[in-house]
């Protein structure tokens, strides 16, 4: 079993990111990934985003990252606000166990 804290330091290994601060919130039924910027491309035929994020460090850079686009869906977040929102499948590496997760982009 793994204990993790309200916030924990996270990995996103498939998109660059080494270590990001996240909120860990059990209640919630998806994972959402906040980021700065976000923008569509196509690559090879298929649908991919591009986004920015600054990853919680004091003094860090801004990250840019890019990924193929697994699936668009509604959310409806903690205030009842729907949004219609692009997900990522990725690689997820926290407390040394690594999990493919599906994270949703969020401005």
């Amino acid at each position: 079993m793994i204990v993790l804290g309200w916030r924990e330091w996270l990995a996103l290994p498939d998109l660059g990111i080494a270590r990001l601060r996240a909120k860990v919130d059990t209640g919630a039924r998806s994972s959402a990934l906040h980021v700065d910027d976000q923008w569509r491309f196509t690559e090879g035929g298929a649908p991919w985003v591009g986004f920015r994020l600054s990853t919680g460090r004091a003094g860090a850079r801004v990250v840019e990252a890019a990924a193929p686009v697994a699936d668009e869906r509604d959310v409806v977040d903690s205030g009842g606000h729907r949004s219609r929102r692009v997900f990522l499948r990725t690689r997820l590496r926290v407390a040394a166990q690594e999990r493919i997760i599906e994270i949703n982009l969020t401005d």
